[in-house]
Order: structure tokens, then C-alpha cells, then sequence
């Protein structure tokens, strides 16, 4: 029997970043979670208004703001990182699956992946977020390792400050270089965490290890079994 969706009591945010987060959301898609994120697999129509919004608003979040329109379970989303006081105040249930790695690998990794010219593509799809950077900062930083160290940090310190005070038994922390050295070990710990039975899912969720990081929902799709 697969994982019936009247087990599903909580919530789960993948907190982190460039830290093995969409290896662990692929896996959880087959589950049949439905996907709320924003970088998601599932690219749903109220994704890009609440992207921009929540950059746009921050520290102010509303509840227009975070509610997606569509029913969710699984959200992976780096950003959510930031406003943690705002989404609780409107998902009362949320586990979280923290995704840990060290600072300068991560780094490297996003440097890589947005190239040389990624603070000025970040600041102009989102102005706002230059003027909220600056405020948080005191500076713009105009030297790229400069600014994703900065940022990373301001991230996860505003992450570890409200995770501290939150029920511990509710967050789970996986180490990057754990996860890719013995990755079925740390899949049966985030199954046991979030109560589904690891011996359904093995064989896909090892499929999707094979997956490469970016591939699309189609490819991920034709694996998703529910039980409804």
C-alpha cells in the first residue's frame, strides 16, 4: 500500500541551499506529495506572482503573499528561509528538512551555476531586493563571493534564530556529503521522519539519483505513484 495521504499531518519545507535539496525533493515527489516551491518541479500558475511578492514585501509577508493557490505538502524553497515567523502564522503543522553544507562549497557551487554576471541579474529581475540587500548589509556588495557569502549567511542565521526555538523533534538535518556517500542511509532517515515506508520507494528513489540535477517534472512524473 503506498503512503496514504490521510497520514499526511504536516507539512514539510526542504530548508538550504546548493545541499543535495532537489535530490531529496524528487525523491519525495514519487511519494506523491504535491509540490509548492519557488524553484519547483511543478511550475504552478501562482508561482511567479508569489516569487516576485515575497522578495517585493519582505519583512512584510501576508497571508496573500504565502498561500499558494493550489493544495500543498512539499515545498523546496530557499527563500522561505527568510520569512519562517510569517509562514507558520499560516501553516500551523510544517516539518522541516534542514539541508546542510559546508559555506565555501556552496558558494563555488551557485558562483558556478549563475556565472560571472549573477548580482546583476538577481538585482534586476528583483529592485526591490537591491534596496532590502543594501538595508540588511549597509553596502552593495559588487564582488560575487563577497555577496553569496554575505547572503547565504544572512539566510541561514535568520533560519537558525527561528529554528532554535522551534519543537526539535519537527526538524531534520541531513549533511550534503552524507547524503551522496551513503544515500540510502539518509533517505530512510527522512522516510522514518516523515513516515513513509522506505521499502515501497527504494527502487524509484534510487532511480532518481541517477537523475541529473536539473532535469524536468516530465522526467520525474512518469515515476509518481499516490494512493488516494
Amino acid at each position: 500500500m503506498l503512503w496514504s495521504r490521510g497520514k499526511r499531518k504536516y507539512k514539510t519545507v526542504i530548508l538550504g541551499a546548493r545541499s543535495g535539496t532537489t535530490l531529496v525533493q524528487k525523491c519525495l515527489l514519487i511519494t506523491g506529495m504535491n509540490n509548492w516551491g519557488l524553484w519547483s518541479l511543478d511550475c504552478f500558475e501562482a508561482e511567479p506572482p508569489i516569487k516576485h511578492r515575497i522578495w517585493g514585501t519582505y519583512p512584510n509577508v501576508s497571508d496573500r503573499v504565502l498561500k499558494p493557490k493550489y493544495y500543498w505538502e512539499l515545498a523546496k524553497t530557499p527563500v522561505l528561509g527568510f520569512v519562517l515567523p510569517q509562514l507558520l502564522d499560516i501553516y500551523k503543522k510544517v516539518k522541516f528538512i534542514v539541508m546542510e553544507r559546508p559555506l565555501e562549497e556552496r558558494v563555488n557551487s551557485h558562483i558556478n551555476t549563475w556565472g560571472d554576471g549573477m548580482i546583476d541579474k538577481i538585482f534586476n529581475m528583483m529592485p526591490k531586493f537591491q534596496k532590502w540587500i543594501e538595508s540588511e548589509f549597509g553596502f552593495i556588495p559588487t564582488d560575487i563571493r563577497t555577496f553569496e557569502e554575505l547572503f547565504q549567511t544572512l539566510r541561514e542565521t535568520k533560519r537558525e534564530e527561528f529554528l532554535k526555538n522551534y519543537p526539535q523533534e519537527l526538524i531534520l538535518r541531513v549533511q550534503f556529503h552524507d547524503l551522496m556517500n551513503d544515500f540510502e542511509k539518509e533517505m530512510k532517515r527522512i522516510c522514518i521522519f516523515l513516515d513513509i515506508d522506505y521499502s515501497i520507494y527504494r527502487g524509484l528513489f534510487l532511480e532518481m539519483r541517477k537523475i541529473k540535477h536539473m532535469d524536468t517534472s516530465s522526467d520525474v512524473n512518469k515515476y509518481i505513484k499516490v494512493d488516494d
